[in-house]
């Protein structure tokens, strides 16, 4: 059996799309609906974080760059496409500082 992940949706078809586990690799994405737990970054300045995008996945690392509630995230090194709707949670330390969704 091959693993298989979400990588998109199609609202209008009703169909998810679907691909060989960790085989798509971007070096950045957009996350929306960001919310600030105990400390909210200077807004437009790239903040280094790690983050998680799967709750038993590790930690890794990359910077933020946001205004408002938008934002780009780009990972330290290539990685595999979280699935669009997906929860970014962003760390500083043991500490988790906020999070978004994924776009």
């Amino acid at each position: 059996k091959i693993p298989l992940e979400v990588v998109a949706k199609d609202s209008g078809m009703n169909a998810l799309i679907v691909a060989e586990q960790g085989s798509e690799q971007v070096k950045q994405l957009s996350v929306t609906d960001l919310a600030w737990v105990s400390w909210k970054p200077e807004e437009k300045i790239p903040t280094p974080f790690e983050y998680r995008s799967r709750s038993l996945s590790p930690r890794k690392c990359g910077t933020l760059t946001f205004s408002r509630s938008k934002g780009l995230f780009r990972f330290e090194r290539p990685s595999p496409m979280p699935t669009p709707g997906q929860s970014l949670v962003l760390y500083r330390g043991e500490e988790i500082v906020g999070g978004g969704v994924i776009g």
